[in-house]
């Protein structure tokens, strides 16, 4: 059976629900800062709101594809920060970038009335430990609407 239009304490076992949120420019903004990135390449445009796509990968992580395909954009072959429509295809693409491409992956999911952190069980020590430093900083950043210095920036200071 599926569940619409429930609340939480209306959910039976065996009742299924999706949660679907679209990722806007003013998500994007204040990931970015949140996390002190503040690269505009990376902050909503007033043409485009800071979102581009969507982009098949190549043309999203590899400049030479954008071009050859004809794909420009601020974004094109430049992207950091890769959006996926829904759970299923986030964890797809974290798993790829994480055994094909050896990257490490951190884990957040926002969008509900707290944020979560998200691992694998087969997620490095170093992914778990950047979820928890990912959240942190977004914590910080709902505490004080600040991002959070960086200790290299509080040596310098």
């Amino acid at each position: 059976m599926m569940a619409c239009n429930k609340t939480y304490e209306e959910i039976r076992p065996g009742d299924e629900a999706t949660l679907t949120r679209v990722c806007t420019g003013n998500d994007l903004f204040i990931f970015a800062h949140a996390s002190g990135n503040l690269n505009p390449l990376h902050l909503p445009h007033t043409d485009t709101d800071g979102v581009d796509g969507p982009l098949a990968m190549d043309n999203a992580i590899d400049i030479e594809a954008a071009r050859t395909k004809g794909v420009s954009s601020l974004v094109a072959g430049r992207a950091e920060v890769l959006v996926a429509p829904n759970m299923e295809s986030g964890n797809m693409l974290a798993k790829e970038l994480s055994f094909v491409a050896h990257a490490e992956c951190a884990g957040l999911v926002l969008g509900g009335q707290v944020p979560v952190i998200l691992t694998s069980r087969a997620d490095s020590d170093q992914s778990r430990l950047d979820s928890c430093a990912v959240a942190v900083l977004y914590q910080h950043w709902r505490n004080t609407g600040r991002p959070a210095k960086s200790a290299r920036a509080m040596e310098v200071a």
